[in-house]
């Protein structure tokens, strides 16, 4: 199985790489399954619904997210809409939506879970190593992919 990650399309030139080239590339390297961070896919910020469905048409299966995730009203009010978009499951619980769902695809689960990082970030969130170990203990699944959004490097060092 082969899995491609991609990290944050953003603006109009994010989604026109992704409509020029991402069907070749699944194409010619086989790939089985597309995650992708849009948080910024929308002029810089966030993602529209409109964008949200242009992305999938491109071929992305699930969507992440970060700090930016509701920058727009219409997410905000309108999450379930966006169906495979994930937000950072240690953002404030209130936020609408899911932050780790699990698939299956190709005889396997895969479970996908969005973490934010505490360090530099506007948005206050929970422990993002508390979070996870909960759901690491659920071993409901036979990968886990990880898209943690983080800005400080050492918090990302300390979570791989």
């Amino acid at each position: 199985m082969k899995i491609l990650a991609i990290g944050d399309i953003f603006g109009k030139t994010g989604r026109e790489v992704i409509k020029n080239y991402l069907s070749q590339l699944k194409k010619e390297e086989e790939i089985d399954l597309i995650v992708a961070n849009v948080e910024n896919t929308t002029h810089g910020k966030g993602i529209s619904f409109n964008h949200y469905k242009e992305l999938k048409k491109y071929g992305i299966d699930i969507m992440t997210s970060g700090n930016h995730v509701f920058y727009l009203e219409e997410t905000q009010k309108d999450m379930d809409k966006f169906v495979d978009l994930l937000r950072p499951l240690n953002s404030n619980p209130s936020h609408p939506g899911k932050g780790t769902i699990c698939i299956e695809f190709k005889n396997k689960k895969i479970r996908i879970t969005n973490l934010i990082g505490t360090t530099f970030m506007p948005m206050a969130a929970e422990n993002p190593y508390f979070v996870l170990e909960k759901i690491i203990n659920l071993r409901d699944y036979d990968l886990h992919l990880i898209d943690f959004h983080a800005e400080a490097t050492a918090e990302k060092i300390a979570l791989a």
